[in-house]
């Protein structure tokens, strides 16, 4: 028997998309077939709208989903002539990152960062030594702690390798050191939206764990978006 109590249906729908916003065009977005402008709007949308977010979200765990049933792993000898061919390319038109980037290798012995390269507003980044609590000496963690310098604001990233995988946290501060609460972080891969929630009342955000492959990490509130690509 269908239930149509107001209260039931509350509950399963706690939020709407926006006016002109449709699940159809949100899917158009996640597989790339909008144009740059309809893209910035729909991502402008994203940044203020949980229910829109949450529809994003959804539409590319389909979409990874799918691809991962259809796809056929790539010959490791093409990966790389495609690699070098893109590389040869960007020299030649003067093509460079538009944000920062920085590389982290997840070896046996730790994580270490291996390489980093800035772009304005970065200005700055280093390692930071912090204590960790007593662990039995097969268990001690390996930890990873940078400060970047983001003009207007620092950014304090932590990671922690989990195996073969990274659990990553971000603090955000202001030039005060006061954090920066309700900021809106994004994370991406391949253009494409996977994880998307703001900061907490201490300016902290713990995005999942990431395997190795290259991210996007964007602070909107702050203006800086950087790369993070972790290699095994």
């Amino acid at each position: 028997m269908k239930n149509d109590h107001p209260s039931t249906r509350q509950t399963q729908l706690p939020d709407t998309l926006p006016a002109g916003l449709s699940p159809e065009r949100i899917s158009a977005y996640v597989h790339g077939l909008l144009s740059d402008e309809e893209n910035k709007k729909i991502e402008h949308v994203l940044q203020t709208s949980d229910a829109a977010l949450v529809e994003a979200q959804e539409a590319w765990r389909h979409a990874a989903a799918h691809a991962r049933q259809d796809s056929e792993p790539v010959p490791v000898a093409l990966q790389t002539r495609v690699a070098a061919l893109w590389e040869g390319s960007a020299k030649k038109t003067g093509i460079t990152a538009s944000f920062s980037r920085f590389v982290i290798q997840i070896a046996h012995t730790g994580l270490a960062l291996i390489d980093r390269e800035l772009v304005a507003p970065m200005r700055g980044v280093q390692e930071v030594f912090t204590p960790l609590p007593a662990y039995r000496s097969d268990d001690t963690p390996s930890v990873l702690n940078l400060k970047l310098d983001a003009g207007g604001a620092e950014i304090r990233a932590t990671a922690i390798q989990e195996g073969q995988a990274v659990a990553c946290t971000i603090t955000l501060l202001n030039n005060s050191q006061e954090p920066l609460a309700g900021q809106r972080i994004f994370l991406r891969q391949q253009g494409r939206i996977l994880f998307s929630a703001k900061t907490d009342g201490s300016g902290m955000l713990r995005l999942p764990r990431l395997e190795s492959g290259k991210y996007e990490v964007a602070c909107s509130g702050i203006h800086t978006t950087f790369q993070l690509e972790l290699r095994s």
